[in-house]
């Protein structure tokens, strides 16, 4: 029997201001069994947008009902970025899940989409929800006809730019980025723009492609923000 899981994202999470909205479909034999739903997350459980994302995963699987299960896997990609490191997690997880049939497997942000799509054998019979930024309407294209669903994901700069001003009200602000790639600079230029756009009280300096251990002399009024 066919069910729609609806899940709709509103997550603050440090400077960042995101919603999502997506709508999946998963089938399930029996309606009163609830859906076993998996989210891979891209990062490690300390990171404060880690933590705001499950957050607001959490309040979006109450709408369904029976409430589904959730399980919370990390790929933590940052510290562990080796193909070695991530095949060897599939291996885990695969034995880890081997006894249960999952429903849903939901991957946040790019590493764990990237994971997740280059696993075509990866979970079997789960629907495939990528959260995700970046993708083109070819790439949700491909993604609708293999069954899969990506979900439109707004990043709001000029929200997040205002919104770290009430939280900090810093005198002065380091924009720490990597426009070594042309998508890299183009989210540079992006922040700009949002930027531009706004009323700022405090000053902006931008670090650009600084090298690896390079050292910041950050005074205590001023404030870090990373576009990478």
């Amino acid at each position: 029997m066919g069910r729609a899981l609806h899940l709709l994202f509103i997550l603050l999470a440090g400077t960042h201001l995101i919603s999502y909205s997506a709508e999946g479909f998963a089938n399930n034999d029996k309606a009163s069994s609830p859906l076993n739903v998996l989210l891979l997350n891209s990062w490690h459980r300390d990171m404060l947008w880690q933590q705001s994302f499950e957050r607001g995963l959490r309040e979006g699987l109450k709408k369904a009902k029976p409430k589904p299960k959730l399980f919370i896997e990390y790929l933590d990609a940052g510290r562990f970025p080796e193909t070695r490191e991530q095949q060897a997690l599939q291996t885990y997880l695969t034995e880890k899940y081997a006894s249960m049939q999952l429903d849903v497997v939901i991957a946040e942000s790019r590493p764990a989409s990237t994971f997740l799509s280059d696993k075509l054998k990866f979970f079997p019979g789960a629907k495939r929800i990528f959260v995700q930024p970046g993708f083109t309407p070819g790439m949700r294209e491909q993604k609708d006809r293999e069954g899969q669903v990506v979900v439109p994901v707004d990043i709001d700069l000029s929200g997040a730019i205002q919104e770290m001003q009430r939280l900090s009200e810093p005198q002065k602000v380091y924009v720490v980025a990597d426009a070594s790639s042309p998508t890299r600079l183009k989210r540079l230029d992006n922040f700009k723009s949002a930027l531009d756009g706004l009323d700022v009280t405090f000053q902006v300096e931008f670090l650009v492609d600084l090298p690896m251990g390079a050292e910041m002399d950050t005074p205590p009024y001023g404030i870090a923000m990373c576009q990478t």
